[in-house]
């Protein structure tokens, strides 16, 4: 099979080029753009057997005034002394700035409320007591968007601009800050450090991939093949599949999705595997010139050599990869395919396009240096500065077998000691720059609130009975449904768990519920102290 498409590319590069070339034309004018068909977000792709998505579901359903999904919370702060007038006067600006429009086009907007100082009851615990630290408000914009939507891209887009106006006003009081917050910030913070990463690593990637094959060929024609090559690959890998996940969501015939983070495996994978492939063959095709056969055959014959091996290794992948479509979590049963995709066009690229572009340029791809020296039927060929290198090496492993087995795995050893014990976290801050916003905004938060009631966990209480929490009107319970969510207050509050170091920790500081509404521990209730009444209230 291989040995027939090496005569063919060999005798008919120039079709192979111009189809490469129409395919590439082609392709381009019917793709949709990546970002209009690439989908974000994470929870709305967990399965549906999840906890928190049958809780979501839940909620939505008994509350299906409640809208929001995300916030962006903005920290209004003065770290000598109390706020002031001016700073007051510009947090009510924010708020009636931000506040969403009632009426026809409020719901256009992503803001489904603004909670500030101001607001009743839960207005006071949204401005902290003057401290040592000064004093903090919170201005906290409910957003209808998953917390990672593109969605909300434009809108954070153009508050930081519009925050960045406001703090370069001359009339902006001296000594006070306004930063940004909560899990809308983090998630665009996210969304944007994930596209730096994409571009960083496009960058890095090609710029390691064009040093290494200088450092092995020490020839521009054979880092412009595989460049050439791997380029053209991704670009059609990625527009393929943005054809296919158009043409799924238009017609429903295969549930097929793609991610904006995705493009970052694509690049890398392909980069990685399609150097290796192209190394593969051009080393072949060099060893078949240096044995005296001419371009085309030797072409022919270095293909159907490797052929096989190139398949067999793309395909384990691409299978690999495949399985991935078997996983519970959305993101990553889209991922896989959409990549095995992408894998098997870098590998059709690398065994049609790359032969057919060492062809068109013949001998003249291997210069300064040329093929090397002309070999023997029998003597082993080899390339690169590191031939000898490799020659003494292969004699060392082939006399001392059992030694050098034994010395890489006592020089492994510690290197795996060191793997299985880094500690996995799941803080998304800390895999974030400290100079992003959202990050900055978290720890301005931290010097005068408690940082988690910025995104607090529901806990939805279901009474599929309805008695023990039946309302007797409608807002009021009974007497027995009261005392059974007092107690349940007081049960989270002791919870508690053991970690790694043994120690006993109780992580939850505050609940909010319908006898605790402020967040209050339970405890002795007195009427006539400020306390008291605002929990009466």
């Amino acid at each position: 099979m291989f040995d027939r498409l090496g005569a063919f590319v060999a005798r008919h590069w120039l079709l192979v080029l111009l189809t490469w070339a129409a395919l590439v034309g082609g392709i381009r004018l019917v793709a949709p753009h990546w970002d209009e068909i690439t989908h974000d977000g994470d929870f709305a792709y967990l399965p549906d057997d999840m906890t928190s998505v049958a809780g979501q579901k839940l909620l939505n359903s008994a509350f299906p005034e409640i809208l929001s999904k995300s916030q962006v919370v903005l920290v209004v702060s003065r770290a000598d002394g109390e706020l002031q007038g001016a700073d007051f006067a510009l947090a009510q600006r924010l708020v009636d700035q931000f506040t969403p429009l009632e009426g026809e086009g409020s719901g256009d907007s992503p803001i489904v409320d603004v909670q500030s100082y101001e607001t009743p009851v839960i207005g006071k615990k949204l401005i902290s007591r003057p401290g040592s630290k000064g004093q903090a408000l919170l201005i906290a914009l409910m957003l209808r968007n998953e917390f990672m939507a593109i969605d909300n891209w434009d809108l954070m887009t153009g508050l930081y601009e519009q925050l960045d106006a406001i703090r370069a006003e001359d009339d902006f009081p001296e000594g006070l800050r306004l930063d940004v917050t909560g899990s809308a910030a983090v998630g665009f913070d996210m969304l944007h450090s994930a596209g730096e990463s994409i571009r960083n690593t496009e960058l890095t990637t090609i710029v390691l991939v064009v040093l290494i094959l200088l450092l092995v060929y020490r020839a521009p024609g054979l880092v412009i093949v595989p460049l050439t090559t791997i380029i053209v690959s991704v670009v059609v890998a990625m527009d393929l599949v943005a054809i296919v996940t158009d043409v799924s969501a238009r017609t429903g015939w295969y549930d097929f999705k793609v991610f904006k983070t995705s493009k970052i495996f694509i690049v890398v994978i392909l980069f990685g595997a399609g150097t290796d492939y192209c190394l593969f063959l051009i080393s072949r095709y060099r060893e078949e010139l240096r044995h005296g056969l001419q371009t085309s055959r030797a072409l022919a014959v270095a293909l159907g050599q490797v052929g096989n091996a190139l398949a067999a290794s793309a395909l384990t992948t691409v299978f690999g990869l495949g399985m991935m479509a078997f996983a519970d979590f959305g993101k990553f049963s889209y991922s896989g395919p959409a990549i095995a995709l992408c894998l098997v066009v870098a590998l059709a690229a690398c065994m049609t396009l790359a032969p057919a572009l060492l062809r068109a340029g013949g001998r003249a791809v291997f210069w300064p240096f040329g093929v090397g020296t002309p070999l023997g039927a029998n003597e082993p060929a080899g390339s690169g500065v590191f031939t000898g290198f490799w020659h003494r090496l292969s004699r060392v492993v082939i006399a001392r077998p059992g030694l050098i087995l034994v010395g890489s795995v006592l020089l492994m050893a510690p290197l795996v000691c060191v793997g299985w014990s880094v500690p996995i976290t799941y803080d998304l801050l800390s895999e974030m720059q400290a100079d992003k916003p959202s990050v900055q905004g978290v720890r301005q938060l931290g010097q005068h609130f408690v940082t988690a009631e910025i995104d607090p966990i529901t806990l939805l209480v279901h009474d599929p009975d309805g008695r023990i929490f039946a309302l007797e009107d409608e807002d009021k319970l009974t007497k027995e449904g009261r005392r059974n969510i007092a107690l349940l207050t007081k049960a989270l509050y002791e919870l508690e768990y053991v970690d790694s170091n043994g120690q006993r920790i109780k992580p939850i500081t505050s609940v909010r519920s319908l006898t605790e509404p402020l967040g209050n521990p339970p405890g002795s209730f007195n009427p006539f102290s400020a306390a008291g009444r605002d929990k009466l209230m």
